[in-house]
């Protein structure tokens, strides 16, 4: 790798010195498979524009994502009141009906617009 002390590379200098080019460009990806590397802990990898072939003009192009979910072991639930108001709660407390949807701060709760549960008091 060439670089100056400061971490600037050359990589296109040394491209352009011997004439290779290549346009990069990402793969297409499904939302969904995006998901668990924006959303979460993710690592992606892309690999383009190896070449191979003797005096062919073909690129190895391979790309590489994984993505992991951390469980963390403090979370939040919203509950709605009949009079409209949000609540959050702790895991345990009673009110709490539905599990499907976590919160693991109390400020994503209080940007949802919920206070906390005068019972559990969270």
């Amino acid at each position: 790798m060439y670089s100056t002390p400061a971490g600037t590379l050359y990589h296109n200098r040394i491209a352009e010195h011997y004439g290779i080019t290549y346009q990069f460009a990402l793969p297409y990806i499904e939302k969904e498979e995006w998901y668990r590397t924006i959303d979460d802990i993710g690592l992606f990898v892309v690999f383009q524009g190896y070449p191979y072939g003797l005096n062919t003009g073909d690129v190895f192009n391979q790309y590489s994502y994984a993505g992991a979910r951390i469980r963390k072991t403090r979370c939040y639930y919203i509950t709605k009141e009949a009079d409209g108001k949000r609540y959050y709660h702790k895991a345990t407390c009673s009110k709490v009906t539905n599990k499907d949807y976590p919160y693991y701060n109390k400020k994503d709760c209080a940007l949802e617009g919920a206070y906390p549960c005068p019972e559990c008091n969270p």
